[in-house]
């Protein structure tokens, strides 16, 4: 009896598992208020997809990136707010990469760490890579540092706080 009883708890267990993730959104792990605002308009579905395109992200190149959106975008009949939308981000990335450039001049450090990062900076720039080809040609890089380099260039990066800059 008590084998069969675990057996049965077993299969909902397995059931409830398989179910919860057919269920479960895309959108589970987003701040749905970091969503553009005609996002946040969307019916589920439009969000839903919307989620989805950017758990593809990474495999795409930032044009085939915006090109999916854009298409989806004219889906959900919002293409003239997403192409604002993109022409912002497109805007802010091209400040944020040059004022990194102006800031890594303008820092005391090695040519060898320097010149990586320059190197860094344009590979991010590349809109026809596939982002995780350009994450895994920057891991290479500063694999293929020595550890001083390595150290150093991770020194000069984070005095540029990329992050923390609202071009």
């Amino acid at each position: 009896m008590v084998k069969v009883n675990c057996g049965i708890a077993l299969a909902v267990l397995i059931l409830f598992v398989m179910v919860y993730s057919l269920l479960s959104s895309k959108c589970d792990e987003w701040d749905r208020g970091n969503f553009p605002p005609f996002v946040q308009r969307l019916s589920k579905n439009g969000t839903e997809d919307y989620c989805s395109l950017y758990e593809r992200k990474m495999n795409l190149s930032k044009y085939d990136f915006y090109y999916s959106l854009l298409e989806w975008a004219e889906k959900y009949q919002v293409l003239g707010e997403m192409e604002r939308f993109i022409n912002q981000e497109m805007k802010y990335e091209r400040k944020l990469n040059k004022l990194l450039v102006k800031k890594l001049r303008n820092i005391n450090g090695t040519s060898e760490a320097k010149n990586v990062l320059f190197k860094i900076l344009k590979l991010q720039r590349n809109v026809f890579r596939p982002l995780i080809e350009i994450d895994q040609t920057i891991n290479r890089l500063m694999g293929a540092l020595p550890e001083r380099i390595r150290h150093e260039a991770t020194v000069l990066w984070n005095m540029l706080s990329p992050h923390d800059i609202c071009a």
